[in-house]
């Protein structure tokens, strides 16, 4: 978990931390206690004032993150790429404002290797407690038809007609 507090405080075009490298393509990021305790943030957060983007970029191939979100004014979109910049999932995160409710965030996938957050005009927003995970993803269950559930069921019942005639004439032997 990337908690912001071992980051010295200040701005920065860039900031590394935990094996992701946080920017900005319009000036700065900062890393500052002054929110600690509001906007979903304790203590040290990484702050974006005025920008409408900030890339994240992963060390490794992640198989999700997230993290809490707080202050936004507006909706802004999180993505998810591949290495090869193809997008692998996308979520709409709607204003925060002042809430300081627990509004965490995330995306799963395999092979996550960059983020992005973006929105249409600049916005102030927090991040803190970023989570990343390199868990293997299960597969996706899947639910058989109707039509299948009813072969099942036909056969579960002739495999136990036929296990009761089994037994009825070793029975009668």
């Amino acid at each position: 978990m990337i908690d912001f507090e071992a980051v010295t405080s200040g701005y920065f075009n860039q900031i590394s931390a935990g094996g992701v490298t946080f920017t900005t393509p319009t000036g700065a990021l900062g890393v500052e206690t002054q929110y600690g305790g509001q906007f979903n943030a304790i203590g040290k957060s990484l702050k974006s004032v005025s920008h409408t983007r900030i890339d994240m970029a992963f060390d490794q191939a992640l198989t999700g993150f997230g993290f809490f979100f707080g202050a936004s004014d507006l909706t802004w979109t999180l993505s998810a790429y591949d290495a090869l910049g193809a997008l692998l999932e996308s979520q709409q995160i709607s204003p925060t404002g002042v809430s300081n409710a627990g509004n965490f965030y995330g995306l799963k996938a395999n092979g996550i290797r960059s983020a992005r957050l973006t929105t249409t005009t600049p916005d102030y927003v927090i991040i803190d407690d970023f989570r990343t995970s390199t868990a293997p993803l299960g597969p996706v269950g899947v639910v058989p038809e109707p039509s299948t559930w009813a072969i099942m069921i036909t056969g579960f019942g002739a495999a136990g007609a036929m296990l009761r005639r089994r037994r009825q004439a070793m029975l009668a032997l």
